[in-house]
């Protein structure tokens, strides 16, 4: 009997004992489990476009061939042209008049041609309705030129496709009106118009513009110091030097200056190791803080300083706005590419061996560069170019169409950024 019970209590502690230790099983398989889970977590970011610009903050200076117009010594004087007009040599700047009176007169004179112009126009269409379908054509065409024009600034071209725009749309209007009632009118306004003249005459001197170039009002005193001749021997040294040492306020008394030739400089001094990725002639943009307008332009010259530290950098562009003629000293962002593509993290970006077997047999290694994404539960591997590089993340080409478009990386993959023995289809959920 106390054999049996001694037999029976040895069972139950071997039993207490299988389920301690099954229990002890499973809850170290859970805690590492747990643990497992919360060190091998992954975290994404979404590819997102973005665009970027690979550019310089700067200070320059325009370089330009400038030549002073005629001083003015009178104070009734009416300009004709405005900064950036391009003008022709010996066209009129601007009409001197011998007082404030014969001024006036002139400006009323003004007046009674626009109106003289517009009535004879009208002349030409009145009582006739046959050519107002050309006429809308004309007035279309029109528009959309005046449109362009004042866009780009081309502010003398814009005010004659405005004063055709004036004259054709009084024609297309005129076509109801009487013709007896006009040339009346337009008789009376001769007369008084021819009165006028007689008043003004001999009373009127005018200002021509000494060369073929872009007017500006602005004289800063540079006009004789950077100048064309200096572009092939400015150094680096010599910029800095007159950076340091602005000229006086000029007291020229001069209508303004022409900007000579078809080509605008800037100079810039910059550290050498921001200009090692420019090349002479290599396409860049400016873009003028004052201002905020992009113009296109080139690299015309790289000079190193005597220390080789530093380096003058000189753009030119042909494209020419008030701004361009006008501004001398600027602050600037030098454009020297614009980028668009997927931004990817560079703690995203990973090098994965792959093996490939030639037709006879032999197996190369070869490297490729790429990131893992979650596809639903798994990983996947996609290969990227890289286009630029930034501080924390690259711009990568986004292929849309070619042989590798299938397995490219799109807007709105999750990328993985941060996960542990990630595996090109390795199941992660």
């Amino acid at each position: 009997m106390e054999k049996r019970k001694t037999k029976l209590y040895r069972r139950r502690r071997n039993s207490n004992t299988v389920v301690v230790l099954v229990g002890a099983v499973a809850l170290l398989y859970l805690v590492l489990q747990t643990v497992h889970a919360l060190t091998n977590h992954v975290t994404t970011v979404a590819a997102t476009r973005v665009t970027v610009e690979n550019s310089i903050e700067c200070t320059g200076i325009f370089i330009r061939d400038e030549v002073l117009a005629e001083e003015v010594t009178s104070a009734t004087v009416k300009q004709l042209v405005s900064t950036g007009e391009r003008v022709k040599n010996q066209s009129q700047l601007a009409m001197v008049y011998a007082g404030e009176s014969a001024l006036e007169t002139s400006r009323e004179l003004e007046l009674l041609e626009d109106e003289v112009s517009l009535l004879r126009a009208a002349l030409r269409s009145a009582g006739d309705y046959s050519d107002t379908a050309r006429l809308d054509q004309q007035l279309t065409a029109a528009m959309r030129t005046l449109s362009v024009q004042v866009k780009d600034g081309i502010v003398t071209d814009a005010r004659e496709t405005a004063d055709s725009l004036r004259e054709q749309s009084l024609r297309r209007a005129a076509g109801g009106l009487e013709t007896e009632a006009l040339n009346a009118e337009l008789e009376a306004l001769e007369t008084r118009r021819e009165s006028l003249s007689s008043r003004v005459s001999g009373q009127t001197r005018a200002i021509l513009s000494p060369a073929t170039g872009y007017f500006s009002e602005t004289i800063d005193g540079y006009e004789g110091i950077l100048t064309a001749g200096l572009l092939e021997t400015l150094s680096y040294e010599e910029l800095v030097e007159i950076l340091d040492n602005k000229p006086a306020p000029s007291e020229s008394k001069a209508l303004g200056k022409i900007v000579r030739g078809f080509s605008w400089y800037f100079a810039i001094p910059l550290p050498a190791d921001q200009a090692h990725r420019m090349r002479v002639n290599s396409a860049v943009s400016l873009r003028l803080s004052q201002t905020g307008e992009v113009v296109d332009c080139s690299v015309y010259a790289i000079r190193k300083s005597e220390d080789e530290e530093h380096v003058l950098v000189i753009v030119t562009g042909d494209r020419f706005t008030p701004s361009i003629v006008s501004l001398r000293e600027q602050e600037a962002d030098l454009i020297l590419g614009t980028y668009t593509g997927l931004k990817v993290p560079k703690e995203a970006v990973r090098v994965e061996a792959s093996t490939k077997t030639a037709e006879d047999g032999s197996e190369a290694t070869t490297s490729r560069i790429g990131v893992y994404i979650m596809s639903g539960s798994f990983a996947r591997f996609k290969e990227i170019t890289q286009i630029y590089e930034a501080d924390t993340y690259y711009v990568v080409k986004q292929e849309i169409t070619g042989p590798g478009a299938a397995n490219a990386l799109v807007m709105q993959d999750l990328i993985i950024v941060e996960g542990k023995e990630i595996k090109d289809k390795k199941v992660l959920k």
